[in-house]
């Protein structure tokens, strides 16, 4: 061999023994190291853990035990552990994998440990984002969040009433500082104390805010001894109890001052334990609950809900005969002071539970159905279905939601019972009346104080009938109408579409056969501008008579008639109409029996339904100005 690669192959295995010698000094310094992935950290059975040990320095210890479905702190006061706490570390622990590991003592010095299922986990040092735990006698280096659960810092839920915007009952009971309301109580919508009624929404919301921003922020090792001042207090300890919320009922009670803490309160929590609450988060509450038990939190609409809010509203009129109260025997008053009433005829009753009339008082009924009004009147004839105008009723419904004023004191008699129903089921009883001193007034069933407003509106049934009417008294189609008969004057229809031939069946000329078209375009669909009762034509205004070709489903072949009556009056158009849709109102009274005033034959026939009635309404002046015009053209027509 020659020198040079003698040389050469001596350097090339001294390399090679160098990188052996060092492959197994590091081999014996660190252990068995696995490349990804790594194998798990060890097997564990989250479901078979019930205990969980915390070992911190000087021997104070935190121990979790399961126990009722759910993970309570035994030492540290007690109390409950967040939800999902233990699980997640469990969960965490059962899944993870280690990345390297080592002989126990490259672990470093262990800050804590942590004893599950007999298995004891020392916590070491930190290595860049990974840390070590030592888990029977193995170094393993984990990922620094899996340690992080390992803390026992977070371990305590710290909300005393997580479920309080949900709750249907709070009571607070302030006596000590920094309460002035010595009492609130809420259940669902309502102020059940002091002075009952449905709280306005933003004053219970704002306390049940405040009771779910509580926070048990410092927990003392071990109960504080109570101060003399805290063992005989000069008023009682202030205390909070939310009940009927997803997590059952919950108390909190203050038991003196926070140990080591001057702006904090020491409490009891029936869920959490021993713990402390910030003044400031107290004073919020303070503030809520104070604004919640003031005379005018009461909520200043009547229905107590927005109007989207709301499935139906149902009227009953209340008679002036002094007998039996609303809902209530004889000689009881319902939601009004001692000393008001609320009558009704002698006899008859509501039956406050359904709000439905048990009598044949005059009443109403507007329900939301497939998220359109419709509208039902009783009576001593019973329930009348009749066409609503959508704005009209919410019109109504808006004078129901908006916000009134609050008033002292309780009406003396009420005109109409309102039932009002929200989509959520809930509802509300009100009374309504109205006095030139007060204009409108409101109480709600229960409340001693009442709503008023100057706006005036008229609330009774029947008021309100006539007021969401649609207004649409008839509707046909132009094509089926046959003929025409105005004050006497007939026209009919011609065989071509726009021909009309007068009684001798000579075609009338073109522009009074226009002048026809454009009156009984007027008609063909009849609106009222008010439906009212007590609107009667005249005998010596126009009288119109409509005869129609018969209904393809009709069983008869004689064509039908509508006939309307018209005057103008002040400049209004008034009318008589037959044949017009159902009217809420009530039937005409009729006229005296006089030559002067008996309406003719024409004023009131019979169409082919048998039909007698007269629904009497405001029209659009329109309509009367075109009678005139039609039959001055009619009356100067060539012959």
């Amino acid at each position: 061999m020659a020198p040079e690669a003698a040389l050469t192959a001596s350097l090339r295995g001294l390399l090679v023994c160098t990188a052996l010698l060092l492959a197994l000094a590091l081999a014996w310094v660190l252990g068995d190291a696995a490349p990804l992935p790594s194998p798990r950290l060890w097997s564990i059975d989250p479901s078979a853990i019930s205990e969980l040990r915390w070992v911190g320095p000087g021997d104070q210890d935190v121990v979790v035990r399961q126990r009722d479905g759910a993970w309570w702190v035994e030492g540290q006061g007690g109390g409950l552990v967040r939800a999902g706490r233990i699980e997640d570390l469990l969960g965490a622990l059962a899944a993870a994998r280690w990345h390297r590991r080592a002989q126990e003592r490259l672990a470093g010095v262990i800050d804590r440990r942590v004893i599950i299922g007999g298995v004891e986990v020392g916590v070491g040092q930190p290595l860049g984002e990974q840390r070590w735990l030592v888990i029977r006698g193995h170094a393993l280096l984990v990922d620094g969040w899996l340690v992080r659960l390992l803390e026992a810092e977070d371990l305590r839920e710290q909300a005393p009433f997580p479920a309080a915007r949900r709750a249907p009952v709070v009571e607070i009971h302030g006596g000590a500082a920094p309460w002035r309301a010595a009492e609130l109580v809420l259940q669902g919508a309502r102020r059940v104390s002091p002075s009952p009624g449905r709280l306005e929404p933003a004053r219970a919301e704002a306390v049940r805010s405040a009771l779910a921003a509580l926070s048990l922020t410092f927990v003392p090792a071990a109960p504080a001894a109570p101060s003399p001042a805290a063992a005989a207090p000069a008023t009682e300890p202030w205390s909070v109890r939310v009940a009927g919320g997803a997590d059952g009922d919950a108390t909190l009670q203050a038991t003196g001052a926070c140990p080591g803490r001057s702006a904090a309160t020491a409490v009891s929590s029936s869920r959490l334990g021993a713990g402390c609450v910030e003044d400031a988060a107290l004073a919020t509450l303070a503030a809520a609950v104070d604004a919640a038990a003031a005379p005018d939190a009461l909520d200043p609409r009547p229905a107590g809900a927005e109007a989207s809010e709301l499935q139906s509203v149902q009227w009953v009129a209340l008679g002036a005969s002094v007998g039996s109260s609303v809902g209530a025997p004889s000689g009881s008053s319902v939601g009004a002071p001692s000393g008001s009433s609320v009558d009704a005829p002698s006899g008859s009753s509501v039956d406050a539970s359904s709000g439905s009339s048990v009598d044949a008082r005059p009443g109403l009924l507007l329900e939301r159905t497939g998220g359109s009004w419709r509208g039902q009147q009783t009576g001593a004839a019973g329930p009348v279905a009749f066409a609503v105008d959508p704005s009209a009723v919410e019109r109504v419904v808006g004078a129901l939601t908006t916000r009134w004023q609050h008033a002292p004191g309780g009406p003396l008699r009420a005109r109409a019972e309102i039932t009002v129903r929200h989509r959520d089921g809930s509802q509300e009883r009100l009374l309504w009346g109205s006095s030139p001193q007060q204009g409108s007034w409101i109480q709600r069933a229960g409340e001693s104080s009442s709503l008023v407003t100057r706006d005036g509106a008229d609330l009774s049934p029947q008021a309100v009938a006539i007021a969401v009417a649609d207004p649409t008294l008839w509707q046909l189609e132009l094509s089926e109408i046959l003929s025409l008969s105005l004050d006497g004057a007939v026209v009919q229809r011609g065989a071509v579409l726009g021909e009309w031939l007068d009684a001798r069946g000579a075609a009338l000329p073109t522009p009074v056969a226009a002048e026809v078209e454009r009156f009984l375009s007027e008609l063909a669909t009849l609106r009222a501008s008010s439906r009212r009762p007590g609107v009667r034509a005249a005998h010596r205004g126009h009288r119109v008579r409509l005869t129609l070709a018969a209904a393809p489903t009709q069983t008869t072949s004689a064509p039908s008639v509508r006939t309307l009556e018209l005057v103008t009056e002040r400049r209004r158009c008034l009318g008589r109409v037959s044949g017009a849709l159902p009217s809420p109102s009530s039937p005409p009274s009729q006229p005296p029996s006089s030559p002067q005033s008996s309406p003719s034959p024409q004023s009131s026939p019979q169409d082919s339904s048998g039909d007698t009635s007269l629904h009497e309404a405001e029209l659009p002046p329109a309509l009367c100005s075109g009678a005139s015009a039609l039959a001055s053209a009619l009356a100067n027509a060539p012959r």
